[in-house]
């Protein structure tokens, strides 16, 4: 979702976009990340919860990845400041590249940032950078 330039973070959650006057950034209060990933951390423990007792519903790798997203999403909520530092600079580096970006990737990046995978927030950037620099 892209806000109008007056809006705060306080009033939603991370937004990458633009509109006719320029590039349009908002981050996460540190109270909203918490949340997100608090969130994510419950969703992912009750999904493979259900899975281990369905073995059809998820296969041997996808309860892995999920396991795997659990064990980084709870490692952020362990160590919530530099989780958080992290955030505000895939926040910032996406800022300084999203006049490069395609709406397509603007809006990946938001939905990324909103669910707390700054893994692949970064991979977004890394595209939008090594398609600017060719």
């Amino acid at each position: 979702m892209i806000r109008k330039p007056d809006q705060t973070a306080d009033a939603g959650g991370t937004n990458v976009g633009r509109d006719n006057s320029g590039t349009i950034i908002h981050g996460l209060s540190p109270e909203q990340a918490e949340i997100m990933w608090q969130n994510r951390e419950a969703a992912l423990r009750g999904d493979l919860e259900r899975a281990h007792g369905a073995e059809n519903a998820l296969s041997q790798a996808q309860r892995a990845l999920a396991q795997a997203e659990l064990d980084a999403v709870t490692a952020k909520l362990a160590d919530f400041e530099a989780a958080y530092v992290e955030l505000q600079k895939v926040v910032a580096d996406l800022r300084q590249q999203a006049g490069n970006a395609s709406s397509d990737e603007l809006q990946a990046a938001n939905d990324a940032l909103s669910g707390g995978d700054i893994e692949m927030a970064r991979a977004i950037y890394r595209g939008i950078v090594d398609r600017a620099e060719m």
